[in-house]
């Protein structure tokens, strides 16, 4: 498994990206602190989503991740329960509405990116500090979306095909 025994926390796991993402990082191993405004809303996804065996490693938790004690008391609690943080993935965010954008404004965009961006850097600080402490995570420490300990394969000429480690294709 891809993720044994990593500790993640997911903000914004009750929504149908969130769920299918709590799924699969739940399948490759990792321990998921699932977090979302409403402790009974993060409990009934995990119940809907995971199999009896696999709810031991997901626990709910409720914050407002508008605010940033809220956001470090949740990485708290991902240490407390599963020893340290691993990653974070932050699908949340407090937006103002959605609106076609035919009819929205220049200001309904920044505040939708100044809302999702505050949230995700609410979540991103502590768990940052958190990933540094801990002996294992300091070296793969980084922003980005990629993981540093395995690298997506790269792309080749060939259609459908990849190949990953040191060597670049012809």
């Amino acid at each position: 498994m891809l993720l044994q025994g990593d500790a993640i926390v997911l903000a914004g796991a009750t929504g149908r990206v969130g769920g299918a993402t709590l799924a699969t990082l739940v399948a490759e191993g990792a321990r998921v602190l699932v977090l979302s405004r409403s402790a009974e809303r993060a409990r009934r996804t995990i119940a809907d989503i995971l199999d009896d065996a696999e709810r031991a490693a997901a626990l709910p938790f409720a914050a407002d991740l508008t605010d940033p004690a809220q956001a470090a008391a949740a990485v708290d609690a991902c240490v407390e329960r599963f020893g340290r943080v691993d990653a974070l993935v932050s699908l949340a965010g407090e937006g103002f509405g959605f609106r076609p954008l035919v009819d929205s404004s220049v200001d309904d965009l920044r505040k939708n990116v100044a809302a999702f961006t505050e949230v995700a850097y609410n979540l991103a600080v502590p768990a940052l500090r958190a990933m540094s402490r801990s002996r294992i995570a300091r070296a793969r420490v980084r922003a980005g979306g990629s993981s540093s300990s395995r690298p997506a394969p790269r792309r080749t000429r060939r259609p459908g095909a990849a190949c990953s480690g040191s060597r670049r294709p012809a």
